[in-house]
């Protein structure tokens, strides 16, 4: 750290730039003070290093309590094409400026951000829009490794919402979102082995499954285990 910030000094940028990513990301360094983490991340914004914009924006908001501030870093980032950015904005400006808000995640989906696109799943299903739901579902899941987009799409598989039903499909994403460590299909996946409408009725399998979800901290998991 030492050495990257000698060289940020000197003007290297991409000195500057790993010195504010080791600064917030290595647990090493989780106890600087806030005006160390300032003068770290504002050198690397003097050297016009934009990607760490976003990551300074969490440091203002999360141990600086400033929101305003945070809100500025997050717009440069979002200014570079930083998804991220535009997904905190989204969260930061919905109560107070729903347009803006909504541009922003707009903007994320458009750039094939997979969170963007489950989140924009998640509206179109609030909006009773299936059909768009489930398109967003599978794009979220093409794009990126969210583990909750096979859950999702698992989910429509399963009951048509959007979709057409179709079981094998329904297995293939099911397994997915589990191998890859989805809470909620774990409760998914229970009840189908409790309930026997498309397979056969396995109690085993199904309290396995409510077991691995109450492990990974689900609360429908747990309930259903207690009624075992």
């Amino acid at each position: 750290m030492s050495w990257y910030q000698q060289g940020a000094e000197l003007g290297d940028a991409e000195s500057a730039r790993t010195a504010a990513l080791m600064a917030f990301y290595e647990d090493e360094f989780k106890d600087t003070k806030i005006e160390d983490f300032k003068k770290i991340f504002d050198k690397a914004l003097e050297l016009e290093v934009f990607s760490v914009a976003f990551e300074y924006g969490r440091v203002m908001e999360l141990l600086a309590k400033d929101l305003k501030r945070a809100e500025e870093l997050y717009r440069i980032a979002a200014a570079h094409e930083d998804g991220r950015a535009m997904l905190r904005l989204h969260d930061v400006l919905f109560k107070t400026n729903e347009k803006e808000s909504f541009d922003f995640l707009w903007r994320a989906v458009n750039a094939e951000l997979s969170e963007a696109e489950l989140r924009m799943g998640d509206i179109q299903k609030i909006w009773k829009n299936p059909r768009a739901a489930f398109i967003y579902y599978v794009k979220a899941n093409l794009h990126g490794d969210e583990v909750n987009a096979p859950y999702k799409m698992a989910e429509c598989l399963l009951t048509g919402y959007g979709c057409e039903i179709n079981l094998d499909c329904f297995w293939k994403n099911a397994k997915e979102a589990y191998d890859k460590g989805c809470v909620e299909v774990c409760y998914l996946l229970g009840s189908v082995y409790r309930d026997g409408k498309i397979c056969a009725r396995d109690m085993a399998k199904a309290k396995a499954y409510f077991e691995e979800g109450a492990k990974r901290g689900s609360k429908q998991c747990k309930d259903a285990l207690a009624k075992f």
